[in-house]
């Protein structure tokens, strides 16, 4: 996988760029796993346009977004705006951001996920008593189908 770079225009530290390219808060072992996930063919097929106007930094930001919500849903990863690529940037990556330049906004021009299948998801593992696990995948499935649209 080609290392990120970051635009000029993009405000992040350190710590977000390395965390952007899957090298921070990970064990060798995660990422070791990743790959070999990567190179089986295991991870989930990207379904992307071929020719995108999106800047490299959102679409990248969006792959990793799409990979996050498929370990929500194959290995009941936390979903959540501190584990979403996308927040990482747009949301906490400096003073002046907010969600205005991330690519769900761009689609939905609603900040914070709002009507997006995320929102179902998470109010169903927060409202519900009993979190049926199939039911779970379902809505983390609809959030995967609903990123792949994004794209632009």
């Amino acid at each position: 996988m080609p290392k990120f770079k970051k635009p000029k225009c993009l405000k992040m530290n350190k710590k977000q760029l390395l965390w952007l390219n899957g090298l921070y808060d990970f064990g060798l072992e995660v990422l070791e796993g990743e790959l070999k996930k990567r190179k089986e063919g295991l991870m989930h097929k990207l379904k992307k346009p071929k020719c995108l106007k999106m800047n490299k930094c959102s679409e990248i930001a969006l792959d990793k977004s799409i990979e996050h919500w498929c370990r929500v849903r194959d290995e009941n990863e936390e979903a959540g705006a501190r584990g979403c690529p996308l927040c990482q940037i747009y949301m906490f990556g400096g003073k002046d951001c907010n969600c205005k330049y991330c690519p769900v906004y761009i689609k939905t021009n609603k900040t914070a996920c709002e009507t997006t299948p995320y929102d179902t998801y998470d109010d169903y593992i927060n409202e519900s008593k009993i979190v049926v696990a199939s039911e779970r995948k379902r809505l983390a499935q609809a959030e995967i189908d609903f990123l792949q649209t994004c794209y632009y």
